[in-house]
Order: C-alpha cells, then sequence, then structure tokens
C-alpha cells in the first residue's frame, strides 16, 4: 500500500508514513527496486513542447529547472532559461540524417578529457594531425607554440609521419588515430552535422597570427545541444614570408579546421567554420588540424 500523508498543506511523502522532511516539498521512499521515471521524450517531442505557447511565456520563468529524460541521447536533460543542459556522463554526438543521431567523442583527441567538454578551454583544443597519419602533429601542451622549433628539439617536419599519396580515403585500420570504436568522421557525415543540428557560436572569435602565442581559447561552435568544437586554428604547411614559418599556428580563436577521412584528389575536405561561416573545405594533407572521433 501506498501511504500519502500532507504534512503542512504542500508537503507529500510517497512510500511511506512518516511526514517529510521540512526542507521537502516531496519525498519517495521505497525499498522494492522501483525508482524515479522522469518523462520521456525524444529530441523533437521536446522541442515540439517548447513550441507551446505556455512553455514560451514561462521559459525563463517557471519553466526552469524543467527535467526530462532524453530518449535520443539518452540522458537526462534540464532547461536552464536559455537552452537544455546534460549531466556530466552523457554521450556526446549530433545529427548526421534526419532523425540519424551519432555519438562522438566529447573531446578532440589529445584534449584534457577532465575538462567539461562544453566550457571553452585551453585544454579542450588538443592535439593536431596531418591527414591520413595516426600519429599526432603536436600535444595539447604544444600546441601554445608558435615556432616550428619545438622546446624538445623536434621539428614541425619531423613530427607526425608524412600524409599517403594517392586519392584513397584514410585507412581506418592501418592509421586510425581515434580509440577502439571511433573511427574519423567522413566528409558526408560532416555534411550532416551541419545540415541537421541548430547552430551556437560561442566566445569572441578574433585571432592574432603575429605575435605568438595566440592566446584565444574562448571561441567554438554548438552543433546541437551535444557537440561542441572550439575554434582551434590550424598548423601551418608552408613557409610565408613575412607571416608564419612552417608548422607556425594559425586562426587560433576565430576558425576551426577538422579533418574528415575523404580523400579528394591529392587533397582533403575538412569541417571548417569561423564567426560567419561552416561547411566543407578542401586543404592540403600537410596542415595540422584537429580530430573529433566519432563512433563506429
Amino acid at each position: 500500500m501506498i501511504s500519502v500523508p500532507a504534512h503542512l498543506g504542500a508537503q507529500i511523502t510517497i512510500g511511506s508514513g512518516e511526514a517529510p522532511q521540512s526542507f521537502s516539498v516531496l519525498e519517495l521512499i521505497s525499498n522494492q527496486s522501483m525508482g524515479l521515471r522522469l518523462p520521456q521524450m525524444t529530441r523533437s517531442e521536446r522541442n515540439i513542447m517548447m513550441e507551446t505557447d505556455e512553455f514560451q511565456a514561462e521559459k525563463t520563468g517557471k519553466a526552469v529547472g524543467l527535467t526530462i529524460f532524453n530518449t535520443d541521447i539518452r540522458c537526462v536533460e534540464t532547461w536552464n532559461g536559455d537552452r537544455w543542459t546534460r549531466s556530466r556522463n552523457c554521450p556526446c554526438g549530433a545529427y548526421v540524417a534526419p532523425g540519424d543521431w551519432r555519438q562522438f567523442m566529447c573531446h578532440n583527441l589529445g584534449a584534457d578529457t577532465s575538462l567539461d567538454p562544453f566550457t571553452p578551454h585551453a585544454g579542450l583544443h588538443g592535439a593536431m594531425f596531418r591527414w591520413g597519419t595516426g600519429i599526432y602533429v603536436l600535444t595539447a601542451a604544444q600546441s601554445n607554440t608558435q615556432s616550428p622549433e619545438l622546446a624538445d628539439g623536434t621539428n614541425w617536419a619531423e613530427l607526425g609521419g608524412n600524409p599517403p599519396t594517392g586519392t584513397a580515403d584514410w585507412d581506418m585500420t592501418t592509421a586510425n588515430p581515434c580509440p577502439p570504436g571511433f573511427r574519423v568522421p567522413t566528409e558526408y557525415e560532416w555534411l550532416g552535422v551541419v545540415a541537421n543540428n541548430p547552430v551556437r557560436r560561442v566566445g569572441t572569435w578574433t585571432a592574432n597570427n603575429n605575435p605568438s602565442p595566440q592566446g584565444n581559447f574562448s571561441s567554438g561552435i554548438h552543433f546541437g545541444d551535444a557537440l561542441f568544437l572550439p575554434a582551434a586554428g590550424s598548423r601551418n604547411n608552408a613557409y610565408s614570408p613575412g607571416f608564419l614559418s612552417v608548422g607556425g599556428q594559425i586562426l587560433r580563436g576565430s576558425h576551426g579546421r577538422y579533418w574528415s577521412s575523404t580523400a579528394v584528389g591529392t587533397a582533403a575536405s575538412n569541417l571548417r567554420f569561423s564567426n560567419n561561416s561552416y561547411g566543407i573545405t578542401i586543404y592540403a594533407r600537410r596542415l595540422g588540424f584537429q580530430v573529433r572521433c566519432i563512433a563506429e
């Protein structure tokens, strides 16, 4: 039997005859292998709820704190008055096609995985890779270095291996930089992320290419509720007189460049974004870009 005693008019205990604590509006008590089941909603169902007149009228008022279980990402979400926030242990990901939500790693390869993946920080920028190689070009700790000559004496040209020649896509069997169960996204998957998720930018979106090191770590782009990509810039692949030497850091804070696994002739495609654009572009394989892995 379920006991529902009222206490002080507005406080309730379910599952016990005891009165609730003075600080509790509702107490649920059970030792019968039962728990609290939150409202279960897909992202589309949640968004339909948000479009109602009642929600819009109270989205910064009584709706703040509203909590659901999102069945698309299998995670608890809470409305904070501006957007839905997620539990820290939720999977990261985005839609790559209508109704097709895919898991991504929450951090760039080489980033500090102890950091909140949705709060801009220098430690989220991670390593940079040449296309088609399974070895990082720079560690996260070295990513501030502007000079091609690094503190440990190694040089840009000596790091990361040479990109493969030919026109085949990135070989995920022999040179997969991602951990088991993950791989580099295809161009089609990045296109799907761009086309099927709402976009929200954060940060100042400025970069100072010279002098070094570039220190703007505030910028990045959200694709949907569960994928954040820092604007980490890239590493130069050639000498530019009066600008940057080979391997120099460029465009941190104003651009993001993330490799796809898709070859385009002897070059390769990547997801590129800035403060006013985003989409797929093609660049030389020797450039140093970020890698964000997608689940296989």
